[in-house]
């Protein structure tokens, strides 16, 4: 998934790749309006997908394949739905669309949105980020009080266990930077060590796994 645009004579494309994310979005950034959510319905997350071409091996005449999520077949029934892409004249070709169909439409279930101020200046399509939201269950955020002796105080209690170890983020001019620290009591952070978002991910996969 990508797009094309042209500024100044120059063209420029963008594609949607996974990407270490870019900055993060919490309650405490928006607007009063706050998070927004809408749910696909169950009856359009694909697990059958029959995707048609024309298929240039057989002289362009019209070809179908299909593509399922065994899976998700089992545990919802047959949920069948159909692409034909413009322009699609090969195998490869036509099996990675019908992949990306069935993957959206399974997987891409929750809209969210939400008002910006500022930082929506900077923004470019298919950024990625990180989504904090407490009140579903994504992460915690608080706004810091003060910062002194490598220690973070907040403004309210941040309804974690004592000696637990978080990983705090923090904007940057270069992106998110991640730091490590041990929760000290309700309003106190002790900074540890920065760590890179990778390594950060591979402490929670395997924290999943224990």
């Amino acid at each position: 998934r990508g797009s094309l645009f042209e500024r100044n004579g120059i063209y420029y494309l963008i594609v949607d790749t996974l990407t270490e994310p870019k900055f993060f979005v919490t309650s405490e950034m928006i607007t009063d309006v706050g998070f927004t959510y809408a749910k696909t319905e169950l009856s359009t997350r694909w697990n059958f997908v029959r995707a048609k071409f024309q298929n240039q091996d057989l002289d362009y005449d019209t070809d179908t394949r299909i593509v399922t999520n065994q899976s998700s077949i089992d545990k919802y029934g047959l949920i069948s739905g159909e692409v034909q892409p413009v322009g699609c004249t090969n195998l490869s070709e036509i099996l990675r669309h019908a992949a990306y169909a069935l993957l959206t439409n399974s997987y891409e279930t929750t809209l969210v949105s939400f008002q910006l101020p500022r930082m929506g200046l900077y923004l470019k399509q298919y950024d990625i980020f990180v989504l904090v939201d407490q009140s579903v269950g994504w992460g915690n955020s608080a706004r810091i009080l003060k910062y002194q002796d490598s220690k973070l105080y907040f403004q309210y209690k941040l309804n974690l266990p004592v000696n637990s170890t978080v990983f705090i983020m923090f904007h940057t001019n270069t992106g998110v930077h991640v730091v490590e620290g041990t929760i000290t009591d309700d309003y106190t952070i002790q900074l540890i060590d920065s760590v890179d978002y990778q390594q950060r991910n591979r402490f929670n996969e395997k924290r999943k796994s224990a």
